[in-house]
């Protein structure tokens, strides 16, 4: 390919190649033209449209000389100002490396971000770096081009962040083993009277959490958990309670995580079997916790409703004579004999 390019260079305005190349799933054309002498520029090629009609409408994706080759970036135009992608768009410049036209130079992906990668003869190392708008290499596969203070600025704080959220993780998995090993030791030598109930809000593996309040009691656990009695009801004869509990704070990995310090009030329902007097406690979304799917009113009724998925969507309900009742619809399940 590259010594296609560099007989292109040397041919008469006008003269093109089409090649095609792409990423992963994506798969495009591409159009070298000879526009000036020693100049060929490139385009995003479609078969339906005609050379002056690509020309007109798309601007030119690179730019080669027989001494380098510039990247020409167009901002991404569906980029979110609150999302971590790039602020680039750089299908097209993948696509051309798909090519090889460049020895050594190439995409990754890490954390949310789509890395420009090289190895730089002068440094004698790889180099990473976000891409910007006019990327130029030579054709030994070496940056030439100066990257922008904003851009370095940028890639040093995705590297932060990521180096925060690795110690992070790193942190939570060793807090997560030490709580995991500290109860299966005071299990398996029988003093979980000694073991501190609280702490199963730090085990982070379900089954291993379930065992623990298996063997504490979910009383213990709760104990020293504030917990206030939102609503009261009783529906076919057996009583239901609405509960916020305020769980403990997570621990605290950085000084990024100062969120994962605070308490959370959770709601829950509790289920009671008169029979035996033991009962459970379901989970309950409220609307912050999930805007689309969560309870419509806090009541029994309302959670009974949500767990069931009678009625969650309406927001007034028509009882008898017309007029509108205050609590909402819940169907009875039918009992299978």
């Amino acid at each position: 390919m590259h010594r296609n390019l560099m007989t292109l260079l040397k041919s008469k305005n006008g003269e093109s190649i089409t090649v095609r190349g792409g990423d992963r799933f994506r798969h495009m054309q591409y159009i070298f033209i000879k526009v000036k002498p020693g100049i060929v520029k490139v385009w995003q090629s479609y078969s339906w449209r005609s050379l002056n009609d690509i020309k007109k409408t798309k601007p030119a994706i690179a730019t080669l000389t027989k001494d380098k080759i510039v990247f020409h970036l167009q901002l991404a135009s569906n980029r979110s100002h609150w999302s971590n992608e790039n602020k680039y768009d750089i299908w097209s410049m993948k696509g051309l490396l798909s090519l090889n036209l460049l020895y050594d130079v190439w995409y990754c992906h890490r954390k949310g971000k789509h890395l420009l990668r090289y190895d730089s003869s002068k440094e004698k190392k790889d180099i990473l770096t976000l891409p910007y708008n006019r990327v130029t290499f030579n054709w030994h596969g070496d940056m030439i081009s100066e990257i922008p203070k904003y851009i370095v600025k940028e890639y040093n704080q995705w590297d932060r962040d990521r180096k925060d959220a690795n110690n992070v993780d790193a942190r939570a998995r060793y807090a997560q083993n030490k709580a995991e090993h500290a109860f299966k030791k005071h299990r398996d030598k029988g003093t979980l009277d000694e073991w501190d109930p609280k702490d199963a809000f730090k085990l982070k593996n379900v089954q291993v959490r379930q065992q623990a309040i298996e063997a504490v009691g979910l009383e213990n656990v709760l104990k020293d958990c504030p917990t206030e009695v939102i609503d009261k009801d009783t529906v076919d004869g057996r009583p239901y309670e609405l509960l916020e509990i305020e769980l403990p704070a997570l621990p605290r990995f950085s000084k990024r995580d100062s969120h994962m310090t605070q308490t959370k009030k959770c709601l829950y329902l509790k289920m009671t079997n008169p029979s035996t007097g033991e009962y459970h406690l379901e989970g309950v979304a409220r609307k912050s916790d999930n805007s689309w799917d969560h309870i419509p009113e806090e009541t029994v009724i309302g959670a009974l409703a949500w767990r069931d998925g009678d009625d969650v969507e309406r927001t007034g309900l028509i009882g008898i004579g017309g007029k509108k009742t205050d609590k909402w619809s819940y169907n009875n399940p039918v009992i299978i004999t």
